[in-house]
């Protein structure tokens, strides 16, 4: 993914990459089918974009069960090559 090596975690349903951490992903999350968050389509996904904690950016898929959360530090990598990438 955009050249950042896979890490291993030691919790469930997620997955980390980067040295320090560039992106975190957890799964698991209840469904997600109203929000006043901009939505993004990525991936052939809808994902809301949540920028409050900018350089930081939240991604939750839209209106899918369980929902995904992806968490990238854009100083390190890029939201929308991230989130293609995990669509696969």
């Amino acid at each position: 993914m955009d050249g950042i090596a896979k890490r291993a975690t030691d919790a469930q349903a997620s997955a980390a990459w980067g040295k320090p951490t560039s992106v975190l992903l957890r799964c698991g999350l209840d469904p997600v089918y109203a929000s006043t968050l901009t939505c993004v389509t990525a991936g052939g996904l809808d994902w809301l974009v949540d920028d409050s904690q900018a350089p930081n950016y939240r991604f939750v898929s839209f209106g899918r069960k369980p929902a995904v959360e992806v968490i990238v530090d854009s100083k390190h990598a890029s939201g929308v090559t991230t989130l293609e990438g995990l669509a696969a």
